[in-house]
């Protein structure tokens, strides 16, 4: 009896840590359709070029809606390229998980010297 019961309690945290990883965490993204910039939807549907004014999504219908009310301003020709990634919210940073939409987040990884467009303002 008693490896029984040891087992329903194993079984049981295994269920809660599974339902605590499947959290989700995702925000919008895409670009702007006549600047290029890459764009971060908001909470309030604006759209951001600063990936912490994000509005974090914690559940499939929350991404859901959120995807229709995107899918308006693509057909608008506002932006193109919209999708929901994952992100993880880091002493009050948006951080992307993917490597790939970190790139994206923060600019590009060449120093800003080779790029006149990208110098700093003095």
């Amino acid at each position: 009896m008693d490896y029984l019961s040891d087992s329903r309690d194993n079984l049981g945290k295994i269920r809660q840590r599974r339902a605590t990883r499947d959290i989700m965490q995702q925000i919008l993204t895409g670009n702007h359709l006549v600047t290029g910039d890459v764009v971060f939807r908001t909470a309030s549907g604006d759209w951001s070029v600063h990936v912490d004014e994000a509005g974090v999504l914690e559940d499939k219908a929350a991404v859901e809606a959120a995807l229709a009310a995107a899918a308006e301003d693509v057909a608008r020709c506002v932006l193109v390229g919209v999708e929901a990634i994952d992100v993880v919210v880091a002493e009050g940073r948006v951080v992307p998980k993917r490597l790939r939409e970190r790139i994206r987040a923060d600019g590009p990884t060449v120093k800003s010297d080779y790029r006149p467009d990208l110098r700093p303002v003095t």
